[in-house]
């Protein structure tokens, strides 16, 4: 008779489950993809200063750009919010653009509009330029849009900052009458560029010529001379003859004794070259 091995009732399980044990681990090694390497935040650092010595090149301030890879702050309603608003800043009635303009000053005092959020900034640039190149009401009616309403467009604007205000801020600078407006919009250029551009110190000359020989707005002036000494500092310097001459205009023209002196400043802080 041949004598067979008999298997203890528990013995075939223990086997199985240390065979499992054992093989388990190798397997996850195997199906687990590799980790990348960890950012540290010396690396991070230097992408965030190389992103921002991009932005500063354009110009730009850097509270006024947002670097490449983060996500644009939003409001969590945007998406349904937003056509909500543009179809109420295009009614004719002043207190329905004034309710938009309210709003979207929450928005940048909570820091949740963008300065690359093209939409809000076009949509409150329609407000900017209601009735002086944007007009939607019909020809045989006023135009509803007051210079204060357009005057807080442009002041979020400069607030918001990034190219897209720029952009409609020197259309506003280019095409409104309005001297309350048109002092915002020079005031609020300096508060979004940090360098100025051949383009920017032709429109800042010309509204001094005109203010100078036409104009005379005192409150113009200083708001022009305001910008060109912020934009002067800020840089490496203004060198241009015809707004070196404007501002002279200015600092011998029929304006109060506070204007002719900021423009006597202003002249030789250029002069100077600091």
């Amino acid at each position: 008779m041949t004598n067979r091995l008999l298997t203890p009732p528990g013995l075939r399980a223990a086997v199985l489950g240390l065979l499992l044990y054992l093989c388990v681990p190798g397997w996850n090694a195997f199906s687990t993809p590799p980790a990348g390497p960890a950012v540290t935040p010396t690396e991070r650092s230097a992408d965030l200063n190389q992103a921002e010595e991009q932005a500063s090149s354009e110009g730009y301030r850097s509270g006024d750009w947002v670097p490449i890879g983060e996500a644009l702050p939003r409001w969590p309603e945007r998406e349904h919010e937003l056509p909500i608003l543009a179809a109420r800043a295009r009614r004719p009635h002043p207190a329905d653009k004034r309710a938009v303009l309210t709003r979207f000053t929450q928005l940048v005092d909570n820091h949740s509009v963008s300065p690359f959020d093209r939409q809000s900034i076009s949509l409150i640039g329609e407000i900017a330029l209601e009735g002086v190149r944007v007009s939607r009401m019909p020809h045989d009616l006023p135009d509803s849009t007051s210079p204060m309403i357009r005057r807080e467009a442009v002041e979020l604007l400069g607030r918001i900052g990034g190219p897209h205000a720029d952009e409609v801020v020197r259309q506003v600078m280019r095409a409104d009458e309005d001297l309350v407006v048109l002092a915002e919009a020079v005031y609020a250029i300096g508060h979004i560029r940090s360098e100025a551009d051949s383009e920017l110190l032709l429109l800042l000359s010309e509204l001094l010529e005109r203010n100078a020989r036409v104009v005379r707005n005192d409150n113009l002036a200083y708001a022009t001379l305001l910008t060109v000494e912020r934009l002067h500092r800020s840089s490496w310097g203004i060198d241009d003859p015809r707004l070196f001459r404007a501002i002279f205009e200015i600092r011998n023209g029929a304006f109060i004794p506070p204007v002719r002196r900021k423009a006597d400043q202003v002249a030789q802080l250029i002069r100077q070259g600091y």
